[in-house]
């Protein structure tokens, strides 16, 4: 497989930064917790994790978004690392669609894939497969160590 630069180099975009309110993954949290959400309605834990947690795409600050189990690293001097910000691949995707693609785009969802790329892919980039990398610091240390997590699906 021959890898695409092109990929990796974000074209031109617009950037429109919003304040929102986001939620732990469902992958951080307790079984209790996720026993709760199942109680409280069919798919209470997916609907959560798609509709009521974090937020897709480039973003800084919040909470990671985890396409698989977390991996919060640990610095070299033994403390866990914060969490400093995402780079994805999409914006939302076929179960985050409905929270975080908006209302005036969400046309877009049924449209052909070339039209529907220009607004969930907008800066241009494929990290694996629709993959992410969040980016970690270690406050503790001067000036700051970092280190960064690629998941991909």
């Amino acid at each position: 497989m021959k890898l695409d630069e092109n990929d990796y180099l974000p074209r031109q975009c617009k950037l429109s930064p919003e304040a929102l309110r986001e939620y732990p993954s469902a992958f951080e949290l307790s079984q209790s917790r996720i026993d709760e959400l199942e109680q409280w309605q069919p798919d209470g834990c997916a609907m959560y994790q798609y509709s009521l947690s974090v937020a897709p795409g480039f973003k800084v600050g919040g909470y990671p978004h985890w396409v698989q189990e977390p991996q919060i690293p640990t610095c070299s001097c033994g403390n866990k690392m914060d969490y400093l910000l995402t780079i994805d691949s999409v914006e939302f995707d076929g179960g985050t669609f409905v929270r975080w693609l908006p209302e005036e785009e969400q046309h877009v969802w049924s449209a052909d894939y070339e039209i529907r790329s220009k607004i969930q892919c907008a800066p241009g980039i494929m990290l694996g497969d629709m993959g992410n990398i969040n980016l970690f610091v270690c406050r503790n240390c001067r000036p700051w160590k970092h280190a960064w997590v690629h998941q991909c699906s």
